[in-house]
């Protein structure tokens, strides 16, 4: 533990990043943009300040009676659930359970394995200290900015296919790989504005029920239209995210995230149900559950006792070292960025095409793709280093309250627990991701020259 923390002060490498960190902090600052964003910030957050527009509003997203009754049960439901570590595995645990597949002892033990390490990730990052860091108002602006953008080639992508992936499953085929992973970037902004706004309540500035109703609004919006996409991991990303934003600045209670968590499986049931009838499947949303994750699992379970089955007569190598010794990971950046040499098929499609299937991707859980890439020291490594970067923003969220820390926390955690059953091999992820490390860096650095 000492030279974990002492790594941060002496090493070069960390005190070049510190240095570029200080520069682009203090170039922002000084940015004429960043001054007309501001502005730009101000006049769009200031108009809901019209009194009419907030009666309106505050009616129908805040009646006093309801939020009255919510709160007395909360006080009753006085305890903190906010444990990630626990939240994570009580999900993994979940899943397995409402499975219509059992998966082997083998491939349990192997899941087993590195979940441990994942919580010693989680653990170790935990101890590294964070102090207040003065980026409030910069991720206010970069949020509505990030906002704009992302909304401008959201609304291009549904243009150019001329038609609304929602309702027609089969035209998210025909979307832009480029503008839809820009467009799911609304998700982090929207979440860096209500931090902002929740940050504000917390501090005093603000009181409850202004914040809870922008919020509200705002987490209602940016859902509904990152929806339109039609792609169910980014609608449970996000009302996740805004939930544990919402309960980190107690905006809400315990209450509240025990119905945002049940709403959010029955809406990503109910969507998967609406596609399946779409092209032409009779499932009930009571089966979808069930089926997917069962699909999902079989394709896991069937990866890692091929592992094992394999090292029986070639040696344990190819257990502990996977298939395809790290090709799976380089798709991740080489099938999306067409410069870097590597594999022209995502993930997904090279673990789909491992089973003989063409013309769709195939889910295999946060670890098959992993497992049969780099085997179970990578799988090891890998659930270890979530752990750190997940333990990181956590305990930067909490030791400094930042709007910042916390949006990047509430998104990281909502990937990673939707990512059990669709895995983490996008590469807009593993952006959110690395910038999530150079953020918690960031504020190692504002904290050192203090």
């Amino acid at each position: 533990m000492y030279l974990l923390k002492n790594s941060f002060r002496y090493s070069r490498f960390v005190s070049i990043i510190f240095r570029l960190v200080t520069f682009s902090i203090n170039s922002l600052r000084r940015s004429r943009f960043v001054a007309l964003l501001s502005f730009t910030a101000e006049k769009i957050i200031d108009i809901y300040s019209i009194s009419g527009l907030r009666r309106f509003v505050n009616g129908l997203f805040y009646p006093a009676r309801l939020w009255g009754f919510v709160d007395r049960l909360n006080s009753r439901l006085n305890f903190n659930l906010l444990k990630p570590d626990r939240i994570f595995i009580l999900a993994y645990a979940s899943f397995l359970l409402v499975s219509s597949y059992t998966i082997s002892m083998k491939a349990l033990v192997f899941l087993l394995v590195t979940l441990v390490f994942f919580v010693l990730g989680f653990t170790l990052a935990r101890r590294v200290s964070f102090t207040k860091a003065d980026f409030e108002s910069t991720s206010l602006k970069a949020g509505v900015l990030l906002y704009l953008f992302s909304l401008l080639c959201l609304m291009l992508d549904i243009y150019y296919v001329r038609e609304i992936p929602l309702l027609e499953p089969i035209a998210r085929k025909k979307l832009s790989v480029l503008l839809t992973y820009t467009s799911t970037f609304i998700v982090l902004a929207g979440l860096m504005i209500a931090s902002y706004i929740a940050w504000e309540y917390y501090n005093g500035r603000r009181n409850r029920s202004d914040a809870r109703v922008k919020v509200f609004a705002l987490a209602l919006t940016t859902t509904f239209l990152v929806t339109l996409l039609g792609f169910r991991t980014q609608t449970l990303v996000s009302l996740l995210g805004f939930t544990f934003v919402m309960y980190r600045y107690a905006l809400i209670g315990n209450f509240e995230i025990i119905s945002a968590m049940a709403s959010g499986l029955l809406a990503i049931s109910a969507l998967g149900a609406y596609r399946a009838i779409r092209i032409g499947y009779a499932l009930g949303i009571s089966h979808v559950i069930g089926k997917r994750v069962g699909v999902t699992l079989s394709i896991y379970n069937y990866i890692v006792n091929n592992l094992f089955y394999v090292s029986h007569f070639s040696g344990y190598n190819v257990l502990l070292t996977g298939v395809y010794h790290g090709r799976i990971a380089i798709s991740t950046f080489s099938s999306f960025l067409s410069f870097i040499p590597g594999p022209s098929l995502g993930p997904r499609t090279i673990v789909a095409r491992e089973f003989g299937v063409t013309g769709v991707t195939l889910t295999s859980t946060l670890l098959g793709p992993v497992s049969l890439d780099l085997g179970l020291i990578g799988s090891i490594l890998f659930l270890f280093i979530l752990g750190v970067i997940i333990g990181l923003a956590f305990k930067n969220s909490i030791a400094t309250a930042s709007p910042l820390a916390t949006a990047f926390f509430s998104i990281l955690f909502a990937y990673l627990l939707v990512g059990i059953e669709t895995g983490l091999v996008d590469f807009n992820v593993f952006v959110l991701f690395s910038v999530s490390l150079f953020i918690s860096i960031a504020y190692l650095a504002e904290g050192r020259k203090r």
